[in-house]
């Protein structure tokens, strides 16, 4: 009996840490944002409206350039906004397909 409940036991760490070491694969190599929120963004959208599809960027650089990315994930996006504040472009560097 005692050696079925230490076999249950290193059954259920080795179980733990292959969920610990798939999330952090997942995390590392999903994509800062999913494709699918930056297929919903149109030329001309307002700030507001991009923040709402993919939330509050990790940096903004002058206002002009927001710069979204996630720690332990090598890659970033960014937003580009015209001279009046409205959505022009996006550069997608996500080492990931």
């Amino acid at each position: 009996m005692r050696r079925r409940t230490a076999l249950t036991f290193i059954f259920g760490l080795l179980l733990l840490a292959v969920i610990v070491i798939a999330l952090g694969v997942y995390v590392m190599a999903g994509p800062v944002v999913p494709r699918s929120h930056l297929r919903q963004l149109k030329q001309g959208m307002s700030k507001s409206e991009v923040r709402a599809i993919l939330g509050n960027p990790e940096t903004a650089e002058e206002d002009r350039e927001w710069v979204y990315s996630r720690w332990g994930n090598p890659g970033w996006v960014e937003v580009y906004f015209d001279a009046e504040g409205r959505f022009d472009r996006v550069n997608d560097e996500s080492p990931f397909p």
